[in-house]
């Protein structure tokens, strides 16, 4: 008796010349459907973090008076501020003049601004990152 290691019906299956153009179905639409959202999804994430970008800053309480903003920052970041950055106040954004700091070692930012005197919350973007650059970093 001769064993094989096939079952008949299967070598017989193979063997037929009917059966050969038939289509081989490897996956279901399904399986395409659910990869082509993967996809999207992955496309989407990259679009997405291409533009969104994250803001690193300070803020404080600045005092205008005569039209001079004087912001006082104690936050330890602080020291990443420098002329030339743009402080915002009142909805108005306006150059970092000058940088320097105060009997109380706290870092002080001078500008002009067109705001009315007062007390204004202020903040100094000193970093902005794009998230693909976080990705890849």
């Amino acid at each position: 008796m001769e064993q094989s290691v096939f079952r008949k019906e299967s070598i017989e299956r193979v063997s037929s010349p009917e059966q050969l153009g038939d289509i081989l179905h490897v996956t279901s639409p399904a399986i395409w459907v659910v990869l082509a959202a993967v996809i999207l999804s992955l496309v989407s994430l990259f679009v997405w973090s291409g533009v969104t970008a994250v803001e690193s800053y300070v803020s404080g309480s600045a005092q205008v008076r005569g039209g001079v903003l004087t912001l006082t920052l104690d936050d330890g970041e602080a020291e990443y501020v420098e002329p030339g950055m743009d402080v915002q106040a009142g909805g108005k954004e306006a150059p970092i003049l000058s940088v320097r700091r105060d009997e109380n070692d706290k870092v002080q930012v001078v500008a002009d601004v067109e705001l009315p005197d007062g007390t204004y919350d202020a903040r100094v973007g000193y970093n902005r990152t794009q998230l693909i650059e976080m990705l890849f970093n």
